[in-house]
């Protein structure tokens, strides 16, 4: 089964404006793994869209634009008209400074002192 976008929807012409792909539509997978992710209590949308970028794109079922989009129906705030490889570019620069930050320099564990868990900070994004 091969899904086809409506030339004439909202959705084909503005990605059509912005000079932007779109094979088969808004990622329905990118909806269910950000609507599923909500139920954890540190749900990071822009982590969601990551994972989905590198799960979806690099398989070929979707194109940056359609996962972008996806996220940004869950509330992703991004410049009105932002390409969507920009904002693919600031979720990962935004992640990887949260990342550093709860590491810290040069740290390679962080610990935590309320659950005693300890989380490994040893990888680096680079955008």
């Amino acid at each position: 089964m091969r899904w086809m976008v409506l030339p004439a929807s909202v959705f084909a012409r503005d990605a059509q404006r912005a000079g932007e792909s779109v094979p088969v539509g808004r990622s329905g997978h990118a909806h269910a793994l950000m609507s599923a992710a909500r139920v954890f209590r540190r749900f990071r949308l822009e982590l969601c869209l990551l994972i989905s970028l590198v799960w979806l794109v690099e398989a070929d079922h979707h194109s940056v634009h359609e996962v972008v989009n996806a996220a940004r129906h869950h509330g992703l705030r991004t410049p009105a008209l932002a390409n969507s490889m920009w904002v693919a570019r600031a979720a990962l620069r935004r992640v990887n400074a949260q990342w550093a930050a709860d590491c810290g320099p040069g740290r390679a564990e962080v610990q935590s002192e309320q659950t005693g868990v300890v989380r490994w900070c040893t990888v680096t994004y680079h955008a």
